[in-house]
C-alpha cells in the first residue's frame, strides 16, 4: 500500500556490474502537527505525522518526549502510523516552558530513529501559580511578586475579575504586578502564551 512505501522501502545499489539485492530501509517518524500547541500537564493531545509504525518491524518500541531531556509522555496510544494520543507530562525543571515533542522508534537491533524538531512540534506549557502573592496582604496600587512557572509572554494577570494595571516579567518563574481595585480574598490568574493558569 501507499503507507508501506512511505515507511519502508527497498534500497538498491547500481553500478556498471549490475544491481545489488534489495536492502530494507525504514523512514524515521515525522511530527507534522499537534492537536494543541499549548496546555497543562495531564492534558491529552493528538500528535499527527508519518511513520509512527514500521510495518515490517513488529518489535518496535515507541516513546514520546517533551523536551530534549528524558521527560516521557505519561501515556501513549498508537492509533495508526499517522496518529498518536499522549498525556502531557510534568515539565522538566530545566526547560523554558516551550519544548519540542520528539517521537522515537526503537527496534531490537539497537536501531532507533527520532523525529526532527520543527515549528510544528513545539508545545508551550500553561503558566502555573505556585504560591500566593508576596506580600500576601496589601493594598490597591501596591506591587506584589507572584511566583510560579511558565510565565512566557504574559498578557494579563487577574485578581478575581480585575486586571493588574502593570505587569513586569522578572523571569519565567517570577512576575511583579500592580494590585488593581478590589476587595476581599480573590484568586490570582496568569494568562500567557501557554494558556491560563
Amino acid at each position: 500500500s501507499d503507507q508501506v512505501f512511505k515507511t519502508v522501502a527497498n534500497v538498491y545499489v547500481k553500478n556498471k556490474n549490475g544491481t545489488s539485492q534489495p536492502v530494507k530501509f525504514s523512514y524515521g517518524p515525522e511530527v507534522i502537527g499537534l492537536s494543541k500547541s499549548s496546555g497543562k500537564e495531564t492534558d491529552q493531545i493528538i500528535i499527527t505525522g508519518n511513520n509512527f509504525i514500521r510495518e515490517t518491524f513488529t518489535d518496535d518500541k515507541i516513546s514520546v518526549k517533551f523536551s530534549m531531556a528524558d521527560v516521557d509522555a505519561m501515556s501513549i496510544t498508537v492509533s495508526s502510523s499517522t496518529s498518536l494520543t499522549v498525556i502531557v507530562p510534568k515539565k522538566d525543571s530545566g526547560d523554558s516552558g516551550i519544548v519540542d515533542v520528539i517521537v522515537t522508534l526503537s527496534g531490537n537491533n539497537n536501531d532507533s530513529a527520532a523525529s526532527k524538531s520543527s515549528d510544528k512540534s513545539k508545545f508551550t506549557y500553561a503558566p502555573i501559580v505556585n504560591s500566593p502573592a508576596s506580600p500576601l496582604f496589601t493594598g490597591v496600587g501596591d506591587t506584589v511578586e507572584i511566583k510560579g512557572d511558565n510565565f512566557l509572554k504574559v498578557s494579563a494577570v487577574k485578581f478575581g475579575d480585575k486586571s493588574a494595571t502593570k505587569i513586569k516579567t522578572n523571569s519565567p518563574t517570577s512576575l511583579s504586578v500592580t494590585v488593581p481595585d478590589g476587595s476581599g480574598t480573590v484568586p490570582i490568574t496568569v494568562i500567557a502564551s501557554g494558556g491560563t493558569s
